[in-house]
C-alpha cells in the first residue's frame, strides 16, 4: 500500500462513531440485507443472498430521526443491514512504482445499525431518571461480568488512516501496533506492524524511543494475522472505540487476502471468509458502555455522550 503524502490530511486516529466502520460480525446482533435483487452481478448477488432479508419494522437512526423519533438506546442496535446498494466511483491513486491506478466504479452495500420502530420514542424525549439509572446499573454489571469472564481478552489497536465511510480504499485505517491483555491487564501478545504507508506519514507517529525503525523492521499484518486470529478465537474481545479498532482489523484482513484496498461497504467473495474469521470472536465496546455509565445525555444527537478517547499512541498501555 502506498499513499501520496499530500493526497489527504494525515490522521493517526480517525473520528470515532457510534457504530463500527466496517461490515459487522460478532457483535451479537443479526445481519440482514436490503434489496439484493438490485445487485446486477450474479456472484455478488449470491453473496448477498446468504443473508436474510431485512424484516419490516427495523429502521435506521436517520429514518427514525426524519420521523421525529429515536431509538431508546442508539448504542444497542437490534440488527445491522447491508445496503441498499450504491454505485461509487473510486478515483485514481498513486502506486509505489510512480504509476497511477485507474479510476473504477464499485457497487457497495454500506452497513448500518437498525432499530425496532415500535420501540422508538420521540427524538426530544430524554431518558427519565429511573431509565437512565437502569442503563448505568447495566453498564456496571457488564463491567463486572467482563472482569469475571475467563474468556475475556482486551484488544487495543493503534492505527493509521481513517475509518470514515468516505475514506479512499488505500487510506482506510490499518493497524501499526496491536496489544492483547487479560482482563486483569496481564500481557498476552504485543506486536508492532509495518502498515506499508509512505515514510513521511509514519514519521509523524509517536513511536517512543524506537522511533520509525521499529515499524520498518516489523512484519506486515498478513504475516501475523493467523497468530492474532488464533489468540482471539472463541474469546470475548473487548475494545475501546470499535469504530476505529475493529475497522482497522477488518481492513487489514481484507488487504491480506486481496492485496489491495476496497471501498467502504464493498462485498467480494473473499469477504465472507473475513467475516467468518471475525465471527469466531464476540466483540464488545467498552467505550459505549462507558458512555452509558457516565449517563450524560446528548440531546442534539439523541444518545449518551461518548467519552473522549485518548491518542492511541501506545497500544499496550491502552490495553493495560
Amino acid at each position: 500500500m502506498f499513499v501520496e503524502f499530500d493526497a489527504v490530511p494525515f490522521g493517526p486516529a480517525g473520528e470515532q462513531h457510534v457504530v463500527c466502520g466496517a461490515v459487522p460480525a460478532g457483535f451479537g446482533a443479526p445481519v440482514y440485507v436490503d434489496s439484493p435483487e438490485r445487485q446486477p452481478h450474479d456472484v455478488f448477488r449470491r453473496l448477498l443472498e446468504r443473508y436474510p432479508r431485512l424484516p419490516k419494522g427495523l429502521k435506521s437512526a436517520s429514518e427514525l430521526k426524519a420521523a421525529g423519533l429515536r431509538a431508546s438506546n442508539l448504542f444497542r442496535p437490534d440488527a445491522y443491514v447491508l445496503g441498499p446498494s450504491q454505485l461509487v466511483t473510486i478515483p485514481w491513486a498513486p502506486t509505489g512504482t510512480g504509476r497511477t491506478t485507474q479510476a473504477w466504479e464499485e457497487t457497495v452495500h454500506p452497513p448500518s445499525p437498525v432499530y425496532r420502530a415500535d420501540k422508538a420514542v420521540p427524538f426530544s424525549t430524554r431518558p427519565h431518571a429511573d431509565e437512565a439509572q437502569a442503563v448505568r446499573r447495566e453498564a456496571i454489571r457488564w463491567a463486572q461480568d467482563v472482569l469475571d469472564d475467563p474468556d475475556t481478552v482486551i484488544l487495543a489497536v493503534s492505527a493509521i488512516g481513517s475509518p470514515a465511510p468516505s475514506t479512499a480504499p488505500l487510506e482506510r485505517a490499518v493497524p501499526y501496533e496491536i496489544a492483547l491483555t487479560s482482563a486483569s491487564g496481564r500481557k498476552r501478545w504485543h506486536q508492532f506492524i509495518n502498515p506499508d504507508w509512505e515514510t513521511t506519514y509514519l514519521g509523524q507517529l509517536r513511536l517512543g524511543k524506537s522511533g520509525l525503525a521499529v515499524l520498518e523492521s516489523a512484519p506486515r499484518f498478513r504475516e501475523v494475522a493467523d497468530t492474532l486470529l488464533r489468540r482471539i478465537q472463541g474469546k470475548r474481545v473487548v475494545i475501546y472505540g470499535r469504530s476505529l479498532q475493529y475497522a482497522a482489523i477488518y481492513t487489514a484482513l481484507e488487504y491480506a487476502w486481496l492485496g489491495d484496498g476496497l471501498p467502504y461497504g464493498a462485498l467480494w467473495p473473499g469477504t465472507a471468509d473475513t467475516l467468518a474469521q471475525l465471527e469466531r470472536s464476540r466483540w464488545e465496546c467498552a467505550r459505549l458502555r462507558h458512555g452509558e455509565f457516565d449517563n450524560n445525555w446528548d440531546a442534539a444527537e439523541g444518545h449518551f455522550v461518548l467519552p473522549v478517547e485518548g491518542s492511541a499512541a501506545d497500544a499496550l498501555y491502552d490495553a493495560e
